[in-house]
């Protein structure tokens, strides 16, 4: 890409597309494998800015470039990058981790710990998944950077370096470092701060007389165009930056979500499992860090890669909140479901299938025995691929025949067991409300927050798909059209929430919404309110204000609590909280339907607990 004649190529027929008003904006796919990023950005942006001004006059003015990057929990997109923003894989990790409660962490932790010795910490997982990986599948990578580096020493005089320390040090260095990758080859990257944390983490993991060549290898690593390093120095670099990038996505996404099962709905691509909830006061703080510096960034909650469905993950959350009853449930079917056979599934392969199984159970019962087959197979599929990624039993170039066939006969005698099957049917009934809340939560957060909501091909109803193929299946749009021309009042679809009608009802509004007002989300402030009261811990509120318009918000969490009612997800009980506001405001417009008392006091006893009010200060009348 950094060859003119070739950017020219390869971008010619979007170019076109754009110069002609049919697209607004490009979605750069994998951009940590371009050798320069943030030159390829300033270039794209320089030609579609110019491609932009003769446009049709009709036509949309400017261009919209994001990036697929993912970013480290404490990682900002670095700002020589031209772009709105990432894909939406930082806000899909911190609105999943807000819904989940934290304080849960140690019950589910000993659960896991007593599925065996390879039950270890995310971290250690995900460390040795990388060592494993540049033994194997990247030992040529590994060994043609070794050699680079080999060189790069020799030619400044550190030829006697043997290649075993070499290797052991740069070895070290992999399997600590964190991010995707560095970009010191990239000339228009000012910030450089990258490479601290690796070293810094490898340090203690080598000996003494291997750290001046740890010292060496980072200078090496981290050699800046403007110190004119040699065309040895520059190979090596690129060779590192082009290694840690897939060698992140293979040993975290591909390799350690499947093999760490504390609970899968924190296993999911940009998301930290180790880090179980979020604070709210953290999501605000993701929220107004990107209101600030990228607030047309994408947001997203589901994607053709995602590992499962948003809807399975927000069901899943809901088991944070009953931890407890979780473990001694799981104890139970582990020891009354144990294997027929030695060669398993294990306790760690059979602790994510029923996390699985839960998380893709149908929300009406199934309506015949080729329904149930069919979503047996799905989950028989989805485990063949699970165990291959994991790499733990059986892989991809070498697949173990017997264990795999052990853990398909495995699901399908779970499948053919009445009692399993009621029992699976009980605790999906117990949590599937408080899941459903979860989901038009995290919906009406996507829709409100700072960013540009992306809504995923099926996600407008509930989606409880796993990683592909199987989040890539048709969608019946036909479907989607008749719940649309039948579109009813809000709380007349909640009390059919099991069609999904809701969530496409919660969906239509608000972006109905958007489009009659788009400055107040492009343009408007965000504010953070503060919840008060003793079920503070279930509210999300803040404030979007722009050009006299306020628009109110206050997003449910944790609903295991809130007694909703499995029929309307409407509250069962009175709740003790108050979002405080900065200014007596009012008269209030539900974009939800029906208005509540007062908006101090959001969550009101017999109502769903999704509060969207708007305000217009200056009299212009609302829809």
């Amino acid at each position: 890409m950094e060859r003119a004649e070739v950017f020219e190529a390869v971008h010619g027929y979007l170019f076109s597309l754009y110069q002609r008003g049919l697209v607004d904006g490009v979605r750069v796919d994998h951009i940590d494998g371009l050798t320069a990023p943030a030159a390829y950005c300033q270039r794209l942006r320089t030609r579609l800015d110019a491609l932009a001004r003769l446009r049709p006059e009709s036509a949309l003015p400017g261009v919209a470039i994001y990036v697929e990057k993912i970013l480290a929990t404490d990682e900002s997109l670095p700002a020589a990058w031209p772009v709105e923003g990432t894909t939406g894989y930082d806000f899909m990790d911190q609105v999943s981790a807000v819904l989940h409660d934290a304080r849960a962490a140690p019950v589910l932790d000993r659960l896991w710990a007593a599925c065996g010795p390879d039950a270890k910490a995310c971290g250690l997982i995900a460390r040795a998944a990388r060592a494993q990986l540049l033994a194997g599948g990247f030992a040529a990578e590994f060994g043609h950077l070794t050699r680079l580096l080999a060189t790069a020493l020799k030619a400044r005089g550190a030829d006697c370096t043997p290649a075993a320390d070499l290797r052991a040090v740069l070895e070290a260095v992999l399997v600590s470092f964190t991010l995707y990758r560095t970009y010191f080859g990239d000339e228009v990257m000012q910030d450089h701060a990258e490479d601290v944390a690796a070293s810094t983490a490898a340090r203690p993991r080598l000996a003494a007389q291997l750290q001046p060549v740890l010292d060496t290898v980072v200078s090496i690593l981290s050699a800046r165009p403007e110190h004119a390093p040699t065309a040895c120095v520059r190979r090596a670099e690129q060779a590192f930056e082009h290694l840690t990038a897939p060698l992140a996505a293979k040993s975290t996404e591909d390799t350690a979500f499947y093999r760490y099962g504390r609970l899968i709905s924190r296993n999911e691509v940009g998301s930290d499992p180790a880090r179980l909830g979020l604070a709210v006061a953290d999501f605000h703080a993701g929220c107004t860090t990107r209101a600030r510096a990228h607030p047309a960034a994408m947001l997203t909650t589901a994607t053709h890669d995602h590992k499962r469905g948003e809807d399975s993950r927000a069901r899943r959350a809901v088991l944070s909140e009953m931890a407890p009853r979780w473990c001694a449930q799981v104890g139970e079917w582990f020891a009354r479901n144990g294997a027929e056979t030695a060669i398993g599934p294990d306790r760690i392969d059979e602790l994510m299938l029923y996390q699985t199984m839960l998380g893709a159970w149908p929300l009406t019962p199934f309506a015949s025995e080729g329904a149930r087959e069919a979503w047996c197979e799905r989950i028989v599929q989805w485990q063949t691929k699970a165990l291959r990624e994991a790499k733990r039993h059986t892989n991809w170039l070498d697949p173990d025949m017997a264990y795999e066939e052990a853990c398909t006969a495995f699901v399908r005698r779970l499948v053919a067991n009445p009692a399993f099957m009621a029992q699976m049917e009980r605790v999906v009934a117990q949590i599937a409300p408080a899941g459903a809340l979860n989901g038009l939560a995290q919906t009406l957060l996507r829709l409100t927050t700072p960013g540009v909501p992306d809504l995923y091909q099926g996600c407008d109803l509930w989606d409880f798909s796993l990683v592909d193929p199987d989040n890539r299946r048709p969608v019946d749009f036909g479907l989607r059209h008749a719940l649309l021309e039948h579109a009813g009042s809000f709380d007349a679809s909640a009390a059919t929430w099991r069609t999904g009608q809701v969530k496409l009802d919660l969906i239509r509004r608000i972006l109905s919404f958007r489009a009659r007002y788009p400055d107040l989300f492009a343009r408007g402030h965000y504010q953070p309110l503060a919840v008060e009261g003793a079920d503070r811990d279930h509210a999300i509120a803040f404030l979007r204000q722009h050009d006299g318009f306020s628009l109110l918000v206050v997003a449910p969490r944790l609903p295991l609590g809130m007694e909703i009612q499995a029929d309307t997800l409407a509250l069962g009980r009175d709740m003790a909280l108050r979002v405080t506001l900065p200014q007596p405001v009012g008269p209030w417009h539900s974009l939800l339907g029906a208005l509540p008392v007062q908006a101090a006091v959001p969550f009101t006893r017999g109502q769903v607990p999704l509060v969207c009010l708007v305000h217009d200060a200056g009299g212009r009348g609302l829809p």
